[in-house]
């Protein structure tokens, strides 16, 4: 049987969804969930009559960083699309992984087992938070001068691109999954 020992980014985004959906079902929530087959968002979550869009961001970073490359908008836009449904509107969970899960794959039956990782730090903040914190650290990094030559030549001291900025937000910025979600009606 063949062993996976690294966790490609696919795997690892699996893992969170799925820890995040246990710890959710733990604390009292229904959860639909395909398997990161839902467009749009990886799930809905149901608690006291209330309905949200979940979206999972997963890292095995060290410091937690949650790689976004884009603008706050597609947070907005993913809440904006729960409330038009009904829902109450969406929210992340930001997971960081220490220890990756165990992957076997069996070459017979063609069979592949993925056990979740052992340990997790698992944190929850609105879509409209994750937006203005991610809008908020690219426009900070845009008044940052560089200290080393960019990749594509720019002068030390020239200022960053907010584009340049891959790791926004980290899991150490925002409250427990489940002290964020005791603030819900």
């Amino acid at each position: 049987m063949a062993q996976i020992n690294a966790a490609p980014s696919g795997l690892s985004g699996l893992w969170g969804e799925a820890l995040a959906v246990a710890e959710l079902r733990r604390i009292g929530f229904e959860v639909d969930w395909q398997g990161g087959l839902t467009a749009g968002k990886d799930f809905i979550a149901r608690r006291s009559g209330e309905v949200w869009h979940v979206q999972v961001k997963t890292t095995q970073k060290k410091d937690g960083a949650i790689a976004w490359g884009k603008t706050g908008q597609p947070a907005r836009d993913l809440d904006a699309r729960a409330r038009s449904t009904g829902a109450t509107g969406a929210f992340f969970i930001l997971v960081q992984i220490w220890t990756v899960g165990t992957s076997e794959f069996n070459l017979d039956t063609q069979v592949l087992t993925i056990t979740a990782p052992p340990d997790a730090k698992l944190v929850g903040l609105t879509a409209a938070k994750f937006a203005d914190d991610v809008d908020a650290a690219r426009a900070g990094y845009a008044t940052t001068p560089r200290t080393r030559i960019g990749r594509n030549g720019e002068a030390i001291g020239t200022l960053h691109q907010e584009s340049g900025l891959l790791y926004p937000l980290h899991t150490g910025s925002y409250p427990y999954l489940w002290e964020f979600t005791e603030t819900f009606s």
